[in-house]
């Protein structure tokens, strides 16, 4: 099995998400919700699937500017798109951030287009290569 950093919904325009929602912070991300970091199964993971993701709020703190999303696939209790932190803060930290600050957040009503797949550690992996016979 190849080895899996996350599996994820990957945003299929980032540039129109960040013309919509403009950086904040000097760390930029923006490219996709997290639904298990380090799988240990591959069961459930639909590489190339197409899938509309729905925003309902944004929370931007001192630390990190979030998009929280409705991913029924995520395991994380508060699904989210990081979108920009500061250079000392993990996006990982996105997290606590949003679950320490739940009535700081703006609703927001938005549909995107995503892409589910892996990163490896190395790159973003959305399909699967097709062999010739």
């Amino acid at each position: 099995m190849t080895y899996i950093k996350y599996h994820a919904l990957f945003v299929n325009d980032s540039k129109s998400l960040m013309n919509i929602f403009p950086p904040i912070y000097d760390d930029i991300y923006y490219h996709h919700s997290t639904i298990q970091f380090e799988p240990q199964s591959t069961d459930k993971i639909e590489i190339g699937k197409i899938t509309k993701l729905k925003i309902i709020g944004q929370l931007t703190t001192s630390k990190v500017d979030v998009l929280l999303v409705e991913n029924p696939k995520s395991i994380n209790q508060y699904p989210h798109i990081t979108l920009s932190t500061t250079p000392d803060t993990p996006p990982v930290e996105s997290n606590s951030e949003i679950k320490n600050n739940l009535d700081k957040i703006k609703p927001i009503n938005l549909i995107i287009d995503t892409i589910e797949g892996i990163h490896n550690g190395k790159s973003v992996i959305t399909s699967i290569p097709t062999q010739k016979s």
